[in-house]
């Protein structure tokens, strides 16, 4: 009897030694979706003031963001800056430093207009046409601003945290009108079909007393308490136990995932396209990349991707500026280890704060060229 409960007191005893390791290394709060930036690197989410100008993917974040527009606007025309984790990331932060929106925002106030700013983790243009969709329902938006990142065209779909705005009617109403659209509302359904059989679920007999013996566990165990956080710390350790395993890093290849690539260029044209209907001006730019290490794609995938974003801007009504060589190789920075070996490797998307004032400036050129070629 003893040789058979053996293995299976030992192995309690190394899995609640390894949870307790991993609430040690948890102590700081960390946002998962945030994995790649690593201590490095810095969120800043812009304010003016007291008044925030730049949110993410939380809608109470947003709300917050149209609030700040409602008092502070004047009912100026909005430039709605979408973009990914490079515009709210700031490498080797030091105290003072602004980021591009910042920057951007100050200068166009003087233009009379309002930048309004939203960015999420590694973003893909599926998300970015139900952004510009929820935010033209709330804001004035007269000119859209939207980088091009071949990395994120890996990504697809709409994550769990923004697919209630494509249920709501006036945005679901956008989307019906194109394909891309309604693929996104028929994955978006299937997932709300799932969170509503889990809701059933929750509400037998077994779970509410599987939710009171939690609750009672959480009290007295604090690696009980700490589940949730405690996953997200095993999933880190697994994903960097993976990238040892298959030897990857930040400068391992990226390579083109077809069927995602697909979606998200048609999504892509549908932005433009539907911009342009409602009389939005369209700037896209390819996005600012450092260049004094090869960087992490097959060169002919990248190349045919700049070639085909321009092509389809170009035809959809568009404009496009390649920005890739735009930030010196001396503000770039490094970023947390991807794999178990620790150290820092380079990082590809994200620099230093004045890497994000050139941008800024970048930006408004190009703003300043669409809109003098317009009156």
């Amino acid at each position: 009897m003893l040789n058979l409960a053996l293995p299976l007191v030992v192995g309690s005893l190394i899995g609640i030694g390894a949870l307790q390791y991993l609430l040690l290394q948890g102590n700081n709060p960390r946002a998962f979706d945030e994995l790649a930036l690593g201590p490095q690197t810095t969120t800043y989410w812009s304010k003016i003031e007291s008044d925030p100008i730049h949110c993410g993917m939380e809608i109470e974040h947003f709300k917050s963001c149209v609030d700040a527009y409602v008092r502070n606007g004047r009912n100026r025309d909005v430039v709605l800056w979408l973009g990914n984790s490079q515009l709210h990331a700031i490498n080797q932060f030091s105290k003072g430093d602004k980021s591009a929106s910042f920057h951007l925002h100050t200068i166009l106030q003087d233009r009379n207009r309002y930048l309004f700013t939203i960015s999420i983790p590694n973003a893909n243009l599926q998300e970015h046409l139900v952004l510009l969709e929820h935010a033209a329902q709330h804001l004035p938006v007269k000119t859209v601003v939207l980088p091009l990142v071949f990395d994120d065209t890996r990504e697809t779909g709409v994550r769990k945290n923004l697919q209630s705005l494509v249920h709501i009617p006036a945005i679901r109403e956008r989307l019906l009108e194109t394909s891309i659209g309604k693929k996104l509302i028929d994955q978006c359904a299937a997932s709300t079909v799932t969170s509503d059989q889990q809701q059933l679920k929750n509400q037998t007999i077994q779970d509410q007393s599987e939710k009171y013996l939690n609750d009672k566990l959480a009290s007295y165990s604090r690696v009980w308490a700490n589940r949730p956080d405690l996953r997200g710390e095993l999933f880190v350790s697994l994903y960097k136990f993976r990238n040892y395993i298959l030897g990857i890093n930040a400068s391992s290849k990226r390579r083109i995932i077809r069927g995602s690539y697909v979606m998200n260029l048609e999504a892509l044209k549908v932005i433009i396209e539907s911009a342009r209907k409602a009389n939005i001006e369209v700037l896209t730019y390819i996005a600012p990349i450092r260049s004094d290490v090869p960087i992490p794609y097959d060169e002919n995938e990248y190349a045919s991707f700049k070639k085909e974003v321009a092509k389809i801007t170009r035809e959809a009504g568009g404009i496009l500026t390649n920005l890739e060589e735009l930030v010196p190789n001396q503000n770039w920075g490094t970023k947390a280890s991807t794999g178990l070996a620790g150290g820092s490797e380079v990082d590809f998307m994200h620099f230093q704060s004045e890497g994000h004032t050139r941008l800024a400036n970048a930006i408004d050129e190009n703003l300043q060229i669409i809109w003098s070629n317009k009156y």
